[in-house]
């Protein structure tokens, strides 16, 4: 498989995370739970994800690099945070964008280095 190909995957795949992701804050916003940060821990989470995971993937687009470790980190703080370091099955499956972006640019590190 060529870099592009993985290049093009990641993307389509980082605009179906982000429009999953988006369609739950939306709702949550405007529907009848309003977004409520009941202490620090709240506002951090919130912080982490959805807004610096899905920042890391907006920024993925331009800088693989950069964009994929944003998002990656984001996802990590959150483990970091809720203490708890088992798999989630939904938050995992919509980081696979931001894992194949790393995977792309260390690809083409890799290649430009030959």
């Amino acid at each position: 498989m060529q870099i592009k190909h993985l290049r093009l995957i990641a993307k389509a795949l980082s605009l179906i995370s982000f429009a999953f992701i988006a369609f739950f804050l939306v709702a949550h916003i405007f529907g009848e739970d309003r977004i409520s940060f009941t202490n620090a821990k709240d506002m951090y989470l919130f912080l982490f994800f959805p807004l610096g995971f899905l920042a890391g993937l907006m920024l993925a687009w331009k800088a693989e690099l950069m964009g994929s470790l944003v998002s990656i980190g984001s996802i990590a703080m959150v483990h970091v945070i809720t203490m708890s370091f088992q798999f989630d099955t939904v938050i995992h499956l919509l980081s696979i964008p931001a894992v194949l972006f790393l995977f792309t640019y260390l690809l083409e590190l890799h290649q430009s280095r030959k």
